[in-house]
């Protein structure tokens, strides 16, 4: 296998623990937006070098979260801009997800 595939693979599993991270705490009573920041920058993520990650799972459970803040679904875009396009099994957004926190 050659370098590149390698380093491939390994950002794969990095991506994939960051999400699983998020999604775990995205679904705790103690979700805040320091400790979203901390989890991303623990990643070593910056605003410039967000992955690419196919499941943005933890940004629908963060909106359905009732500790959910503005700053919270503001500092998930920063980070991953794309996941507001995201939409779970039902069709749902997270927007979706906000709105029935009301």
């Amino acid at each position: 296998m050659s370098d590149g595939n390698n380093n491939d693979s390994r950002q794969s599993a990095e991506v994939a623990l960051l999400a699983k991270e998020l999604n775990i705490y995205c679904q705790s009573e103690s979700l805040s937006e320091d400790g979203i920041r901390q989890i991303i920058e623990q990643h070593g993520l910056t605003h410039n070098n967000n992955p690419h990650v196919s499941d943005y799972d933890f940004f629908c459970l963060a909106c359905y979260n009732k500790r959910v803040t503005e700053g919270i679904i503001q500092c998930l875009l920063e980070y991953f801009p794309d996941s507001i396009r995201a939409t779970d099994d039902n069709g749902r957004s997270p927007l979706h997800y906000a709105c029935s926190n009301t």
